[in-house]
């Protein structure tokens, strides 16, 4: 069969469209108001679906050929196409499409052998010569792209029909010439030779499951109810019942589903940000039982970037983040990034490196921030919600000596700018406990007993003892050395060996505690002599 004369058969099976081509109403200005589901197949040759039933938003006014087209494009898929003034918009081919695997369903080699072409040519299988692309002549004389609205054929081409909200589109591979798709032979007195169900409704709800395929999963039975619609979609034999039959496991399952999201809105619909700062950004939803899978998008990531609702600001510019739920509601913030010292003096705080205990005094030590001229040192109480401004200096450690033993404080410093005169923020809060005052041991009094070649010292226990270190000079005002060093506070004597016979010998003793490590000691006592016998 020639090309013209398949064409001028094609157009009398609906594959061609009128002169009023709405493929021209591209550049209306409309709100896409409206949905359809849209499929385009390849079942006839075995090749299943190009593409599996997907919901496209259109405009009134805007032809099967508009949304057809637009729905490909969207999908990445090429169709091969013509607008003249004879066919109008008129679908030829679709590009690299074809995966030169044809495997002939059983209903369509039934209709390869029954039916012939309307000039009586015999339906024969023969090589695709325009591979990889599908097109007019592929595989058979008779084939050619063909389409449905509702399941119907309609009389003029895609070019001069028009969808309506909830309209079912399937754009299919005929390879008999439309025999193969309705199972009637138009040459025959439309004799049936298979039955072609009704799938609109089935697609639809196929096509609502692709919309939203994370809140359909969440249903009692997916799987499986998903499972027999793919199979009864690519079916082209499917019985009414069997179509039947899977539609209603979907809406079996769709029952089970949480409700969709109707609206979205963020806690913020406009904020400023200085570069390197961050912001949450909450998403609330209605129904608050919806099925919240949000997912996050910056319009500028390099501007800025969202993760789970967190902004974080990476360069000066505006950019704007959407909320998006799964079934396509979204919500929107405009985020603007500015680059400002000042702000930036503001927004941040000097950072404490030490703020620690020593005794009742708490020293504190902070890194130098910038653009700052000096510090001013804040305490507070727990349970006090108000800082107390206790100094301020211009160096960067301070000693807070007026603390009160075994209290708890918070302390913070605050950085001051006489270029700008400001203060900076708080920085992170630090909780120190003051320790008690700890008193050195007291004074104790010392007795030395002469004797033959030795001394006796003995003396009372000092307060707080924890031990005591034993002097001795050879003379009152001279130099006294340590000679024992007694480790328990309640040993308090000592006999001296290391004496000679009728010498002179000058004695005192003082008590020490350890605190912390570290020996604190009492006052000594007073000086004792004693003549060795």
């Amino acid at each position: 069969m020639s090309k013209s004369r398949l064409r001028q058969a094609l157009k009398g099976l609906i594959l061609t469209a009128g002169l009023g081509v709405g493929i021209f109403a591209f550049g209306q200005t409309d709100a896409l108001a409206d949905t359809l589901t849209l499929t385009v197949e390849k079942n006839t040759i075995g090749q299943g679906m190009l593409l599996d039933p997907v919901q496209v938003e259109f405009s009134k006014g805007e032809s099967c050929a508009d949304v057809v087209l637009r729905g490909m494009k969207e999908h990445n898929i090429t169709p091969i196409y013509t607008l003249d003034s004879s066919y109008g918009f008129y679908l030829s081919g679709v590009k690299n499409c074809d995966s030169g695997s044809v495997n002939l369903p059983d209903c369509i080699k039934k209709v390869m052998t029954e039916c012939k072409t309307w000039t009586g040519d015999s339906l024969e299988l023969t090589a695709n010569k325009y591979a990889p692309d599908l097109t007019e002549f592929s595989y058979c004389s008779a084939s050619g792209w063909i389409y449905t609205l509702n399941d119907e054929f309609m009389g003029v081409g895609m070019g001069a029909s028009y969808p309506s909200d909830g309209s079912v589109i399937r754009v299919m591979f005929a390879l008999c010439g439309g025999a193969d798709i309705t199972g009637k032979d138009p040459n025959n007195g439309n004799k049936q030779i298979f039955e072609a169900a009704n799938k609109s409704k089935l697609i639809t709800l196929m096509g609502k499951v692709n919309a939203d395929p994370a809140r359909w999963a969440q249903g009692q039975g997916f799987n499986s109810a998903w499972a027999e619609a793919n199979r009864v979609l690519n079916k082209l034999d499917a019985s009414k019942n069997t179509v039947f039959e899977a539609v209603e496991l979907l809406q079996s399952v769709e029952e089970t589903l949480p409700p969709e999201v109707k609206v979205i809105s963020l806690n913020e619909k406009e904020t400023t940000l200085v570069k390197g700062d961050t912001c949450t950004l909450t998403a609330s939803v209605v129904p608050s039982n919806a099925y919240q899978n949000i997912s996050w998008k910056s319009s500028e990531p390099s501007v800025v970037s969202v993760e789970n609702g967190t902004v974080t600001a990476l360069s000066e510019g505006t950019a704007v983040i959407t909320a998006s739920s799964s079934n396509g509601v979204s919500a929107s913030c405009k985020v603007t990034v500015k680059e400002s010292p000042k702000k930036l003096f503001l927004a941040g705080a000097p950072e404490i490196t030490k703020c620690q205990a020593s005794g009742k005094n708490v020293v504190l030590t902070w890194k130098a921030y910038d653009n700052a001229d000096s510090y001013l040192i804040l305490r507070r109480k727990p349970g006090v919600y108000k800082f107390t401004q206790i100094a301020a200096t211009t160096k960067l450690a301070y000693t807070d000596t007026k603390a009160e033993a075994k209290t708890s404080y918070y302390y913070s410093v605050q950085a001051v700018s006489k270029k700008w005169g400001v203060k900076s923020g708080y920085n992170k809060n630090i909780l120190v406990k003051t320790q008690a005052v700890v008193k050195a041991p007291g004074k104790t009094t010392l007795t030395v007993t002469p004797g033959k070649k030795k001394a006796y010292l003995k003396w009372k226990k000092a307060t707080d003892a924890q031990g005591y270190i034993v002097y001795r000079a050879t003379s009152k005002n001279g130099t006294y050395k340590a000679i024992a060093a007694i480790k328990k506070g309640t040993t308090i004597k000592y006999t001296d060996k290391k004496v000679s016979s009728k010498r002179t010998y000058y004695y005192r003793v003082r008590a020490y505690r350890v605190v912390n490590g570290k020996k604190m000691y009492g006052s000594y006592s007073s000086v004792k002599a004693a003549k060795i016998k």
